[in-house]
């Protein structure tokens, strides 16, 4: 008995088969789908922190943000901390367009900070959006140059 001649005398059985089939592959499309729609969404963002003093002989902590996502991100706040103290807080809202870059420059409080311990202090950066979606980052701060 041939393939051929199987398939015609059990037809119940081959529509079954064929059914299952088809339903795996809608459900596989489905996700898929799913998935592809949340891409023009993602939110993510890139620092890089540089600890600076400038011609008052103030220190501030320069920021640099990038928006690595696809979605417009709207900054409301950022605080920096060093060793769990507050080091300096910024409430200036900006919006940053998909693959642009921000800068911020934040004055810190001095007394806060012990400079001469540590060449390259690790300080928490806590970035709120417009969304109040937290972005928390513990980065190892660079020395910027001297404005003097």
């Amino acid at each position: 008995m041939d393939i051929v001649e199987w398939c015609n005398e059990n037809v119940g059985f081959t529509n079954a088969i064929l059914s299952i089939i088809t339903i795996l592959i809608s459900v596989i499309a489905i996700v898929i789908s799913i998935k592809m729609a949340y891409v023009p969404y993602k939110k993510k963002i890139i620092i890089r922190p540089e600890f600076g003093i400038d011609k008052d002989k103030s220190y501030y902590v320069e920021l640099t943000i990038v928006n690595s996502g696809n979605k417009l991100i709207g900054i409301n706040s950022i605080t920096i901390s060093y060793k769990n103290e507050f080091v300096g807080a910024t409430g200036e809202k900006r919006y940053i367009e998909p693959s642009k870059i921000e800068k911020y420059y934040i004055k810190t409080e001095v007394k806060q900070i012990d400079i001469k311990i540590e060449n390259n202090p690790i300080i928490g950066i806590r970035i709120k959006d417009t969304e109040n979606k937290e972005y928390q980052f513990k980065e190892e701060i660079a020395w910027h140059r001297k404005l003097v």
